[in-house]
């Protein structure tokens, strides 16, 4: 079997080497491809060399075995094999989604094969930056170091 990784779209760094190809490929269900964060399509990458995904915070790896499972935030999610299958779950209530700070989906991902996480989705340091950034008129984002950490 050919070996590849699914990789977020945002998370694709750089491949160095050869024969590096990129597949597109449907999701598996249609509640995968609305609400799995990684769209309608997989990007799956083949190649031979070094290849760099980029994450933000903590990157952990988990080696699943055969069947076995984990669920994890769907904003963490970066790569995973192609033997990993990828589906999603939601969680609670749409109230819950809205008021608890949490999405409304989780993602199911089931060996075998390796599955790579980011501790802080981008999404949210970018959420977290934005509280302290404040805007000046023609919408750009200005800092005044004199604030002393009133932003």
């Amino acid at each position: 079997m050919q070996s590849g990784i699914v990789i977020k779209s945002e998370a694709f760094l750089a491949a160095l080497g050869r024969d590096w190809k990129l597949e597109i490929k449907p999701v598996q269900n249609l509640g995968t491809a609305m609400f799995g964060g990684q769209g309608i399509f997989l990007k799956e990458f083949h190649g031979r060399g070094l290849g760099f995904i980029s994450g933000v915070g903590f990157i952990s790896t988990l080696q699943l075995a055969q069947g076995e499972q984990v669920v994890v935030d769907t904003d963490v999610l970066l790569a995973f094999e192609r033997t990993v299958s990828f589906d999603v779950e939601y969680v609670g209530s749409v109230w819950a989604c809205c008021c608890g700070g949490l999405g409304f989906t989780n993602s199911i991902l089931t060996g075998p094969g390796l599955v790579y996480l980011q501790s802080l989705p981008i999404q949210k340091l970018a959420r977290t930056l934005n509280q302290y950034v404040r805007f000046s008129g023609g919408g750009r984002k200005k800092y005044d170091s004199n604030d002393h950490g009133n932003y």
